[in-house]
Order: structure tokens, then sequence, then C-alpha cells
């Protein structure tokens, strides 16, 4: 086998790189470009902190395609959708491809288990609703009020697991969300 040099393959290395940096433009250009687009980012970045209200990278998402001149007033914050059920649907459409189908049937179960307690207690649920009050009510309604499905005799209440489990991940969406800056407190840290 023909061993090269350090030197030499060191060399040829550097050719090849420079030849796929040819093919691609002109290396000062990509360069200037590259540059433009990261102070570009960083200022967007800078102001979306600034903002204190928005998530910096879904902002720099919505505005990046602004053109070459963009000037603040020109960029736009995504509405924020506080619906808990659209953001349950969210985090499902996000860890759609990190999580297993029966894991996404436990949450859609979830939501509905929420939609139950919901219309048993009257009155919508809201992030301002997640509480320790409403996790004790949700916990009793879970305990004792709620239909077991696919019975032929009714039989109301869950085994504690189930409810561990509802509560699981009920929390889960609330972490996402919580790293997405949406007003949440309650009992996601319990």
């Amino acid at each position: 086998m023909h061993e090269q040099s350090p030197g030499i393959w060191l060399y040829n290395l550097f050719a090849l790189f420079f030849h796929k940096l040819t093919v691609y433009g002109n290396v000062q250009e990509l360069e200037t470009v590259i540059t433009e687009k990261l102070r570009k980012a960083e200022d967007m970045v800078t102001y979306a902190l600034r903002l204190g209200n928005t998530c910096p990278m879904k902002f720099l998402k919505v505005n990046f395609h602004l053109n070459k001149n963009w000037k603040l007033e020109q960029m736009s914050d995504a509405e924020k959708n506080l619906d808990i059920y659209f953001n349950i649907d969210d985090y499902v459409r996000s860890k759609q491809s990190t999580i297993k189908r029966c894991t996404i049937n436990v949450i859609n179960a979830m939501k509905g288990h929420l939609k139950s307690v919901e219309s048993f207690r009257k009155e919508p649920i809201t992030f301002d609703s997640f509480d320790m009050n409403f996790y004790e009510e949700f916990v009793k309604y879970l305990t004792y009020d709620i239909v077991q499905l696919r019975r032929k005799i009714i039989i109301k209440g869950w085994k504690v697991n189930s409810i561990g489990k509802t509560i699981k991940h009920l929390k889960s969406p609330q972490r996402q969300d919580a790293k997405k800056n949406h007003p949440l407190h309650g009992f996601r840290s319990l």
C-alpha cells in the first residue's frame, strides 16, 4: 500500500475542499451572504428577546423571510393561541415523529377526559384554571365520577395508575407550552 506524507495528504484535502467551494460560487461572496444572514438573525433574536413575551426562534422563523432592507416595524409576532385543546393538538403534531402511536392515542384520550370534566363542571377549562383546586377536582372526577367506556354495566371511577397516566400526559403539553413562554402555572410542577 502506498503511503503519502501528511503534507501531501493535507494539500490534497485542501485542494478538494476549495474545489468544492468553487462549485457553489465565489468564496468571498458566499461568506458575505452568510455574514449578512447571521447578522440579520442576531438582530431579530435580540429584538424578540427585548419584547420578552415571544419565543425568539418562532419569531425568527416568522420574520426571517423579510427582504434585505427590513425594518423592526415590519416584523410580526405570530398570535399565541391559548386554547387548551389547540395546544394539545399542537403538542401531538410536534411529537408525532418521536413518540409512539399508542402514546398519541393516550394523549387524545386525555383530551377527551378534559372535555368530559369540562362538561361535568359546566365551565370551560382555560390555562388559568390549572391550579391545585382544578387538580383536586380532576383527580376526584377521575376517581369517582368518570364512567368507564366499553362496559356492559356502568362502572364509575378509575384505578390510581390510570389517573396517574392521565395526569402525566396532561403535564407534557404544559411543559412544552412553558418552553414557548405561554402563561402557564398551576400543577405542572407537582
